[in-house]
């Protein structure tokens, strides 16, 4: 009787394993497909808002077409930059669509580790992950902020499978997209180490380590060929005011509905707990809660460090909504989740409800994209032999030199007094772009009009 009651047990267990992997690859397929679905009407314009995704286009052409590796900027980010070599001549749209290809990948992994982990409210977690703005604009760019954060949600799913080869592997592909992933060492150890005892707990979070950190340098070798230990050298930006910071850490992370939607969801989850008279529940002491403040202290930490742009937080983000699912009752749940799903079409300002970030930001992509053409195909028209300072117009601009190449025109990014004076002496006619002879006075002290600089309008 025993043995039949354990052989039937044993069946059932296969029975119910058999369903899990029968349901996860469908749910995954089905999942990506729609998050892609969402991103093919913004894959055209250009390469994206903001210049590093133009620094990304250029040194995937010179990858390419060289065959020797360029970083696009430092530190450098080589799974991204050789990923796209590989395809840089189907232009935006194919570097682009990679992104939200990858993107969608990452998103259906995090819908599989949400379910995983027994969240009844997975699928509007899915839904708010896919369509808050800093996400959705990511990913329809060449940017490598969601290549490492598919890695890590696809390390997250392995680990909550109790496995370490695949997490480390998974890390080491998320340092080689931006050496930050590397904060993710200590949460996917912490959850890695839940399972086994003793020395098997150690041996699984040694394994992660070493996996890891030896597919991340092993990433890195090209680079460090090339620049040396230079390859770790990130710009110091100046000082910005606290409100340039809140701003950037909320409104342009979930968008204006979504950052109302988390406080009014908070709000009313205390505002019910004081009514009822109750403690707030906190999550149990087996959750995994405490994994998912880490990770979002640590990426706070690291954004305050260097609060330049609000993609810097996009690893939070996923890991913000695993938390807010574990302090928030269904019914806050579901008010967070609606509006981070609205956000990035709507928004709210002075006059009342206005377009949202994906909306603004395909706009200024094009506008950016149709500028660095007029600039380009007005300074390939010149005369003479010329020098134009681009500026913060650089990124966008070589890409459209490398593609129309005229040995009469170059551009630089500054000038300084030495440089402006020798250019002038070799007869070279100086021009800047817009914006750009405030910014050369700001930085190197000099106003390029004293040299004899023209503004260059496009066309």
């Amino acid at each position: 009787m025993w043995k039949f009651t354990r052989v039937m047990r044993s069946t059932r267990d296969l029975s119910a394993v058999g369903r899990l992997l029968g349901t996860e690859p469908r749910l995954f397929v089905t999942v990506a497909a729609l998050v892609l679905l969402t991103r093919l009407p913004f894959l055209d314009a250009g390469y994206g808002a903001i210049r590093d995704a133009w620094r990304v286009a250029s040194a995937a052409r010179l990858i390419g077409t060289t065959h020797e590796y360029w970083a696009s900027r430092f530190p450098p980010h080589p799974v991204h930059e050789i990923a796209s070599a590989v395809i840089w001549r189907g232009g935006p749209v194919a570097l682009n669509l990679a992104t939200a290809i990858v993107s969608a990948v990452g998103i259906a992994f995090f819908a599989l580790a949400a379910r995983r982990l027994g969240y009844a409210n997975w699928l509007p977690m899915t839904a708010a992950l896919a369509m808050t703005p800093q996400i959705y604009i990511n990913s329809t760019s060449t940017t490598d902020y969601l290549w490492a954060l598919t890695f890590i949600l696809a390390g997250l799913y392995f680990a909550l499978r109790r496995q370490s080869l695949a997490p480390g592997l998974l890390l080491g592909l998320a340092i080689g997209s931006r050496v930050t992933s590397a904060a993710m060492l200590v949460p996917l150890s912490l959850i890695v180490a839940r399972h086994g005892e003793g020395g098997g707990r150690i041996r699984r979070v040694v394994i992660v380590w070493l996996v890891a950190c030896a597919v991340g340098a092993m990433l890195f070798v090209p680079a460090l060929r090339r620049y040396g230990w230079d390859t770790f050298t990130f710009a110091e930006i100046a000082e910005y005011r606290p409100y340039d910071v809140l701003r950037r850490a909320s409104l342009e992370v979930w968008g204006v509905l979504g950052t109302i939607g988390i406080c009014a969801a908070v709000a009313y989850q205390i505002l019910r707990t004081v009514r009822s008279g109750r403690r707030w529940a906190l999550p149990e002491p087996r959750s995994y809660a405490y994994v998912w403040l880490i990770v979002v202290v640590l990426y706070a930490i690291a954004f305050l460090r260097l609060p330049h742009l609000p993609a810097y937080l996009i690893p939070a983000i996923p890991f913000a909504l695993l938390l807010l699912h574990e302090l928030l009752d269904r019914r806050a749940l579901i008010l967070a989740c609606a509006a981070l799903i609205v956000s990035p079409f709507v928004s709210l300002g002075p006059s009342g409800f206005q377009r949202g970030a994906i909306l603004d930001d395909r706009e200024n992509r094009t506008a950016l994209k149709e500028a660095a053409e007029r600039f380009v195909e007005t300074g390939n028209s010149l005369s003479g032999r010329n020098v134009i300072v681009a500026g913060h117009w650089f990124a966008p601009v070589y890409v459209y030199v490398l593609e129309h190449p005229d040995a009469s025109s170059r551009y630089v990014y500054l000038l300084t007094a030495e440089d402006a004076e020798r250019h002038r002496r070799r007869g070279e006619s100086l021009y800047y772009l817009p914006g750009q002879r405030e910014l050369n006075l700001e930085r190197n002290g000099i106003d390029l009009r004293t040299y004899g600089a023209r503004p260059l309008a496009g066309r």
